[in-house]
């Protein structure tokens, strides 16, 4: 949560892993910010726990690995600033 409070260009990926247990609701609301256009975001969480349900985030590929639930989305078009 730290490193997205400092300024910084767009990404064109945004990685969301371990630690699992760390809320990701704030972050996924700075995700406007934080991506570029077209950007996507790849999260990984417990299986346990699931992805986040979000309206934020459309979900383009999702899975699971053993004991981890993993996904790419990208923002919906709703959320993504306009230029």
């Amino acid at each position: 949560e730290r490193f997205v409070d400092r300024p910084m260009s767009p990404f064109d990926i945004v990685f969301l892993d371990p630690p699992y247990t760390v809320s990701l609701e704030p972050i996924i609301a700075r995700l406007p910010t934080l991506l570029a256009a077209n950007g996507l975001v790849y999260v990984e969480r417990a299986a346990r726990d699931g992805l986040p349900e979000d309206k934020a985030l459309e979900w383009r590929k999702t899975g699971r690995a053993g004991a981890v639930c993993f996904g790419l989305a990208a923002l919906a078009p709703m959320t993504v600033p306009r230029a």
